[in-house]
């Protein structure tokens, strides 16, 4: 009996240290403070440079962070974007048509959590995107 709790106790142990290798693994720091050009995509039908220093250093702080693999129910789309620039590298930060606070990284099964949703919409309607969400 002892050597069996001794086996179970080894193999949750193990289990457990896969399972938190894997979510460590799972996640890459998403930083955009490189970006030399930002600019935001709606429906093909705007596509508009941030120019004002405020809203680059907010759009850099609220959607940069830590990405992970996840499937959430969310639409997402070229056509609603952020879009960071670095030398020949662009990152399209897909934005969720909901209004919830995620993003999706390209077209991957990435993404990273919206700091503030509020905020970003507010960037978002002062060069003329409107604010979509909750559907």
């Amino acid at each position: 009996m002892k050597k069996y709790m001794i086996v179970i106790c080894v193999a949750l142990i193990m289990i457990l240290i896969g399972f938190g290798i894997k979510h460590h693994v799972d996640k890459n720091d998403i930083d955009f403070s490189n970006a030399e050009r930002i600019s935001l995509v709606y429906s093909g039908n705007i596509n508009v440079e941030i120019t004002d220093k405020d809203d680059i250093k907010t759009l850099k702080e609220i959607i940069s962070g830590v990405s992970y693999r996840e499937n959430p129910s969310c639409g997402f789309g070229y056509d609603y974007a952020v879009i960071f620039e670095y030398e020949n590298n662009k990152t399209y930060m897909c934005i969720a048509y909901d209004g919830c606070s995620h993003a999706r990284i390209n077209n991957t099964n990435r993404y990273v959590r919206i700091k503030s949703r509020d905020t970003l919409n507010g960037i978002l309607q002062k060069y003329g995107i409107p604010e979509i969400g909750p559907i």
